[in-house]
């Protein structure tokens, strides 16, 4: 039996373990260290001197400036954000509605999200993206572990609401002296704020788990088993919006990698059994814990949304001029009002939104936040940056699907089937800007393009002309 040389593999994939961790984990801080008033967290610390280390090491090298500086879609996205980082620099001292604070860490965010793509197209010119997609699925694990720990023990990182006083006491506002129910506080947060942001990472990155499934069945199940563990947490959390762009993205890996029967239906499984027995399965949990233990923490129960009620209880609310739906609909309309009558298309500028609508959400019936990361780019930086960033994304996929006609490479599904859960499950989180993680998914794709350009091209130089005509 051939022995594993964890040394090796762990200095062959050092570079790779600190980037993952980093972005996956960034709300990690140096113990509350600032520089220049920003909070000095992993990932903002670890991205610059990761970049760096590939630019003297693959940047500056010969063939890959070559291979980078032939591929127009790379280089159009390179000056699209260099664009769009001049202009949100300028509209942060132009516009009246910025916030130099909220604004200059947005700021922050897009550079080091420019950086993370850059590190991702290196990482896979080094064929290293099973690597990176490995690394990927170990973090994801993780994470869903920790949520499990919330939902079971009750317990949270102090970064969440649920230590929050202020969070705590509108709580108990809402519920007028009754008692809070404790399903309030068995919820998951991860290592963020509010379930949302938490949910949406984990839907945005469950497509990995279907990707080059081994022959083992072993292997085949537990990666079906950490979908459903991830469909529970988004079920208990409530976070429907993150349940439908997750049965879509994984609907899109399934059809266009021309999957069995046999997928399809363990993939329905994955949302069927966490859907009616999840409540089941973790009161079952909570009462032997609380037998072997005798603690009061496991004395609970959970709630498990209905998807289909709580749409059709969102619309019921919209018709009535109440809930969630009406709110965020009328953000929407003012939103797009706001870009094209006040500033005239040019964006409110970096940190705006919350600047413009923390002045009118309660008396309009609206909310600060956009709650989707195109109101976002586009209410903030302008039609001009929207359009071009939009474009350069839809021109990627396009070619991913061209050139998995081609070479029926999974990882162009992948990136894809990640791509469009991303689009939907982005409407969930309050603000998306501000996330590290949805630069992974961009810099997967525009890699595995200039990686599949250079293998395509010793094969068969005429697919190319057919592939950028």
């Amino acid at each position: 039996m051939m022995s594993i040389n964890w040394k090796t593999i762990l200095k062959n994939n050092a570079l790779i373990i600190v980037f993952v961790v980093a972005i996956v984990f960034s709300n990690f801080t140096f113990f509350d260290l600032k520089l220049g008033g920003v909070v000095l967290t992993l990932y903002r610390v670890c991205i610059p001197i990761i970049c760096i280390y590939c630019i003297f090491v693959y940047g500056l090298h010969q063939s890959y400036i070559k291979k980078m500086h032939s591929f127009f879609t790379i280089r159009i996205y390179f000056l699209i954000m260099l664009l769009w980082i001049i202009w949100g620099c300028f509209s942060l001292f132009l516009m009246p509605w910025s916030n130099y604070t909220t604004g200059a860490k947005e700021i922050i965010g897009i550079m080091l999200g420019t950086m993370s793509v850059f590190i991702t197209i290196c990482l896979c010119l080094e064929d290293k993206f099973d690597a990176l997609i490995i690394m990927l699925k170990i973090c994801i694990v993780i994470l869903i572990l920790i949520g499990y720990a919330e939902i079971l023990f009750g317990w949270h990182f102090q970064s969440s609401m649920i230590n929050d006083p202020q969070y705590i006491k509108e709580v108990e506002n809402y519920y007028e002296g009754q008692e809070v129910p404790a399903s309030i506080y068995y919820i998951a947060t991860g290592i963020f704020y509010n379930p949302n942001d938490f949910c949406s990472m984990l839907c945005i990155f469950s497509p990995v788990f279907l990707y080059r499934q081994d022959k083992s069945r072993l292997k085949a199940l537990s990666s079906y088993l950490a979908i459903a563990s991830i469909f529970l947490i988004l079920l208990i959390d409530d976070a429907w919006i993150c349940i439908i762009s997750l049965i879509i993205g994984l609907l899109i890996y399934a059809f266009f990698s021309r999957a069995n029967v046999i997928t399809y239906m363990m993939l329905f499984f994955t949302y069927f059994i966490p859907r009616y027995f999840g409540k089941k399965i973790i009161d079952v949990i909570n009462v032997l814990l609380y037998r072997c233990t005798g603690s009061e923490v496991f004395n609970h129960s959970i709630c498990i949304t209905n998807v289909e009620n709580a749409i059709s209880v969102q619309v019921e609310n919209n018709a009535n001029e109440n809930g969630s739906m009406f709110y965020r609909l009328n953000t929407y309309r003012e939103g797009l009002r706001a870009t094209f009558v006040e500033s005239k298309g040019l964006g409110l500028g970096p940190g705006g939104f919350p600047q413009y609508f923390g002045k009118i959400a309660d008396t309009h019936h609206m909310i600060a936040n956009p709650h989707s990361l195109w109101l976002e780019i586009l209410s903030q930086y302008g039609v001009i940056v929207f359009m071009l960033f939009s474009i350069v994304l839809l021109l990627m996929v396009v070619k991913l699907i061209k050139f998995y006609k081609y070479a029926h490479d999974l990882r162009c599904i992948l990136i894809i089937s990640m791509g469009v859960t991303l689009a939907f499950a982005c409407f969930s989180p309050s603000n998306f800007l501000q996330n590290t993680y949805y630069w992974l998914p961009i810099g997967m794709g525009l890699g595995i393009l200039l990686l599949d350009n250079r293998t395509v091209t010793k094969k068969n130089e005429s697919a190319i002309s057919y592939l950028y005509k």
